[in-house]
Formats: C-alpha cells, structure tokens, sequence
C-alpha cells in the first residue's frame, strides 16, 4: 500500500435501503473523479464489506477501477443472519476481482487515519451524537496532517439522514472539506483543491 492514494470509509449507522443508490452513485462519481485525475492503479479503497456503506463503497471501487484493499469481515452483532451471509457472498466475489489485494487482519480505525489521504464519512448531520463522533474521527485525521511526512488530506463528507422520509432523497449530500494548518480552521469546498491535486501527483511521481 505505497505510492498511491489511499481512501477510507467511516459510518455511522447503516443507511436506509431507498438510500443506498444515491450513496452508491457519489461513490462513483467521486471515484471516477480521482480516477481521472491521478490515472488508474494510482488510487486504492482501504475497506471491508462490514457495512451496507462500506459494501457499496467496495463494489463501486471495483467499478470503477480502483485499487481494493480487502479487510476481513468484522462479525456485527446488528446484522441479521441473511444480511451476514449476503454480505460473505459480496466479500468472496471481491477477493476474486483483479485489483484485489485481501489484508490479512482488519485495520483500527487510528491505523486507518495514518494510511488514508481521503477520509469519506456517511452519517446524518441532523444527529448531534453522530455529528460529535465524526467530529472527532476527522480530527484525528487533520492533526494527523501535521505529523512526517506531510500530506494534502481530505475529508468527503456525505449526509445520509438515518430515518428515511419521502423528502429524503433530497438531503443526500456530500462536500469536500479542507483544513487550512495557518488558520487552524475547517472551510467546505466544491471541487478539489488544485494543491491537492498537484501535491497527490507529484507524491505519486517522486515516491
């Protein structure tokens, strides 16, 4: 897992079933969009199919032609029996797919903060206790900016509201946010930072 942009997968809850198309979709276009800009081979999911999210964001990956970095699936106590075997079945047909390298233990999520330049969190902004949490997962992973070697690190935000309702389609959303270290502030973007992008290339090139 060297020379490449690495993304993780945070979530907070599983997201309703007349959701999950959306979310799929900004997975795609977000990574067709990094496709696009660094080329393929160049950027990698890190992620496991332990939830409705992070299995979507896993078979979006593959569409798309990222990189996969397959965890071992994590026993979940919230997913009945079906669901349980379904998502076994999607993580056997991951592990089989070309660009599939499987990880032989599961990662933490601190570990997961220092491997990613990309952080995508899924959660409703509605939920003050979600909000919080994810608050501090990201962070975690700005301050982790600050550490050797430094990196452009980048959180996509998406609001998923936990309680579907006929007019919830239209709060499904995402937003690219940026931590300026000089301000010590978080600034919300819509499109990818130039300076990202030309410091993700050139980490790409030199190594």
């Amino acid at each position: 897992m060297t020379n490449e942009l690495r993304i993780g997968v945070w979530t907070q809850h599983e997201i309703p079933q007349q959701l999950e198309s959306l979310i799929a979709a900004i997975f795609r276009q977000q990574f067709r969009k990094l496709n696009n800009i660094l080329g393929l081979g160049n950027v990698a999911l890190i992620s496991s199919v332990e939830s409705k999210a992070s299995e979507l964001a896993c078979i979006s990956a593959v569409e798309e032609g990222l990189k996969l970095d397959l965890a071992p699936m994590a026993n979940s106590s919230n997913v009945d029996k079906s669901e349980a075997q379904i998502r076994s079945k999607i993580h056997e047909i991951l592990k089989k797919q070309p660009g599939t390298t499987v990880l032989d233990r599961y990662h933490s999520e601190a570990e997961l903060i220092q491997l990613c330049d990309i952080m995508m969190l899924i959660f409703d902004k509605t939920d003050l206790n979600q909000t919080s949490k994810m608050g501090t997962v990201r962070q975690s992973f700005f301050e982790s900016e600050l550490r050797e070697p430094a990196r452009a690190k980048l959180c996509i935000e998406i609001n998923a509201p936990r309680d579907w309702a006929p007019n919830s389609d239209g709060e499904v959303y995402f937003e690219y946010i940026v931590w300026d270290p000089g301000q010590r502030s978080l600034s919300s973007k819509i499109e990818i930072p130039d300076q990202f992008i030309w410091q993700w290339k050139n980490t790409l090139i030199n190594g």
